[in-house]
């Protein structure tokens, strides 16, 4: 009876130690993948943009090169000796047709004048009040972060008052991948009536 016993006891440790290895190669297999990469934090910022005076170009179709228009108006205002009051930025229109506009700003002093045979108009915004995120990395991928934005403006209860708008922060030499542009739109509580938009009224 004993030897029965012992010769199943033989029989079943094998198997364990087989078992365990297994167990074991497994476990170490799963230490060995990489880690997952966090997601970028999502953040959101409120800025009180106020009455500004632009030098700006607008730009009609279906394609626009704004780094080559921010660069045009740079130009026009070293040979004008003007000096740029901020980073240069740019509002993007649907018209009833929805045909895009893009209206490429670059904030000046007031009584600046518009210099119409350089395509360059003079004009004030009106004061908004904005709602902007970061979007990191090349622009082929800024609808991402429009997307996650105008999820977040809805779960606040905000309406969209105006048009997007995009604030150019880094230079021209940056790698896409290192490219940080603030985007983001006018807003205002889902209870308050909504305003006539700047376009409506006949100025930017």
């Amino acid at each position: 009876m004993f030897n029965k016993m012992l010769q199943q006891r033989r029989t079943i440790y094998p198997g364990v130690l087989i078992l365990l290895l297994v167990l074991v190669i497994i476990g170490c297999g799963t230490k060995s993948e990489k880690p997952k990469v966090a997601e970028e934090p999502f953040i959101v910022m409120a800025k009180k943009m106020d009455s500004t005076t632009v030098a700006a170009v607008t730009l009609t179709g279906d394609t626009f090169n704004i780094k080559q228009t921010i660069g045009e108006i740079t130009s026009w205002l070293g040979t004008n000796q003007i000096t740029p009051l901020g980073e240069p930025f740019a509002l993007f229109y649907v018209d009833s047709n929805d045909t895009p506009t893009v209206k490429v700003c670059i904030p000046v002093p007031r009584g600046t004048d518009s210099d119409p045979n350089a395509g360059i108009e003079v004009e004030t915004l009106l004061p908004m009040d904005l709602v902007l995120t970061v979007h990191s990395g090349p622009y082929e991928n800024i609808q991402t972060s429009y997307d996650r934005l105008i999820y977040w403006i809805k779960e606040q209860r905000l309406n969209i008052v105006g048009p997007a708008i995009e604030f150019y922060l880094t230079q021209e030499k940056v790698l896409p991948e290192s490219m940080k542009i603030h985007i983001g739109f006018p807003v205002k509580p889902m209870d308050e009536p909504v305003p006539q938009t700047q376009e409506e009224e006949g100025s930017c």
